[in-house]
């Protein structure tokens, strides 16, 4: 299965999961955590737009502020609002569709290497999203824990 079908199927799985957690639990953050299954859904897709669009030279397509909401190093504690999550969560698999085609469409011809904070050297769009997919299924299991305490 190609990594881009991967991201998709993930994506789908993610979103589903997420929309069937109640609000309150969405936005609350459980003690041991610094942030909540919100935020980790937000960061899911910015870090994507980041890691793929942003290094490859091209503009991301996302909103400005939510890459001040859900970019590393942020919190739920310095937002001004709580996100929408009705426009949150279709984010996964419309972002997921798009990315597929402008991959499909050879978009991504240039690469910025960047090193993640992880150490791992991203040299090209293949590796970004091959770093991206295990990046995802982290702050998957951060959304399963965080439901299981809740």
């Amino acid at each position: 299965m190609p990594a881009t079908r991967i991201l998709r199927t993930m994506r789908d799985r993610i979103r589903t999961l997420a929309e069937s957690i109640p609000r309150e639990e969405a936005f609350a953050v459980p003690p041991g955590f610094s942030n909540n299954i919100a935020w980790n859904i937000g960061h899911i897709f910015v870090t994507h737009q980041i890691l793929c669009y942003e290094l490859s030279g091209l503009p991301m397509k996302i909103e400005p502020e939510l890459r001040a909401m859900f970019a590393k190093g942020t919190s739920p504690a310095s937002w001004k609002s709580e996100p929408d999550l009705e426009l949150l969560y279709p984010k996964l698999t419309d972002l997921a569709e798009v990315f597929e085609r402008d991959y499909a469409a050879g978009l991504f011809e240039h690469y910025q290497p960047y090193t993640t904070s992880a150490g791992v050297e991203l040299r090209s769009i293949e590796d970004a999203i091959a770093f991206n997919n295990v990046h995802e299924g982290i702050h998957l299991g951060y959304v399963m824990a965080m439901r299981h305490v809740l």
